[in-house]
């Protein structure tokens, strides 16, 4: 809840309150506060950093898988993310890098639905927006993808606030060096990993049944790809089965997920290595839409 957020100065401590300026000349003249009504079609809110990073907060939870069970918030999470997606563009500028070692990067810019969007090469999608009032300035910019935001606030007439925003978020990001969160795969697609660890080291067609959406056996026929993946398993050497939970079998293990909808991890053999892929169908019940298997290390005999 935004606690501290209210159309009028009257509702709002006087202690809280920080006055607005115009400046005229060398001199800064401070602004009595306006009425409710007279700006809140275009943000006459009264606030502080808490509520604008709790507003913010809503907007970054959107992407979590977890959000979609909240009813906290009056927007969908699908709502949320849509506001977020870049929907006209703008334009496109390049970034010079800091050092001749590291790449030039790339930044799109464009409009959401009430929020600017951009889309840097270096960190993915940037959100925010700037706000000009009479006696003050803003802008508030985050990463979908971290949560790492930053709100800068002057009480200073259209106050610049952008600029140093943007270079605020641009340093941290640099240094957190955090494109995207990480991502937790499904329920599902943690339990599909075993079913599919079981048919890989010893195939069974009634579990591919159960397992497989309607594309696999079109993708590449069964035949064929039980051959491919047997071929593989073959130069393994021996792998160790005795546990069937893969968190624990050290013969495992898992790699960091870009979709909850996927998972990948490393058989490891006496004698070789090989990389399983697997993604799920965005089904309510998920199904095995797409399974790869890539031998990576073969030792020497």
């Amino acid at each position: 809840e935004l606690d501290s957020t209210s159309f009028s100065a009257h509702e709002v401590d006087p202690t809280r309150l920080v006055t607005g300026h115009r400046k005229f000349g060398d001199i800064w003249e401070p602004l009595p506060f306006d009425q409710p009504g007279e700006f809140s079609p275009i943000g006459g809110l009264y606030s502080c950093l808490q509520d604008l990073a709790t507003w913010i907060g809503g907007f970054v939870a959107a992407f979590s898988p977890l959000d979609s069970l909240s009813h906290d918030h009056p927007l969908s999470a699908a709502s949320r993310r849509e506001m977020q997606q870049l929907q006209r563009f703008v334009s496109v500028s390049a970034i010079a890098a800091d050092r001749q070692d590291e790449p030039h990067a790339a930044r799109a810019r464009g409009y959401g639905y009430g929020l600017n969007v951009e889309q840097d090469s270096r960190w993915g999608t940037i959100v925010g927006h700037s706000g000009g009032y009479p006696g003050f300035g803003s802008h508030m910019r985050w990463h979908a993808g971290s949560g790492v935001g930053v709100i800068a606030l002057g009480n200073g007439m259209y106050a610049p606030t952008g600029r140093p925003a943007a270079a605020v978020l641009d340093l941290i990001m640099g240094e957190i060096g955090a494109r995207n969160r990480p991502i937790t795969p499904w329920p599902q697609t943690v339990a599909m990993q075993a079913d599919v660890q079981r048919l890989v080291l010893d195939w069974d067609d009634t579990l591919a049944d159960r397992l497989f959406a309607v594309n696999m056996d079109l993708d590449l026929p069964r035949n064929r790809r039980r051959a491919n993946i047997q071929a593989i398993v073959d130069r393994l050497g021996t792998i160790d089965q005795a546990t069937s939970v893969l968190a624990t079998d050290q013969s495992v293990s898992p790699n960091p997920s870009t979709s909850a909808a996927q998972i990948s991890w490393t058989i490891s053999g006496t004698t070789a290595s090989a990389t399983v892929e697997i993604w799920l169908t965005p089904e309510a019940e998920p199904l095995l839409q797409m399974l790869s298997i890539t031998l990576v290390v073969a030792q020497p005999a």
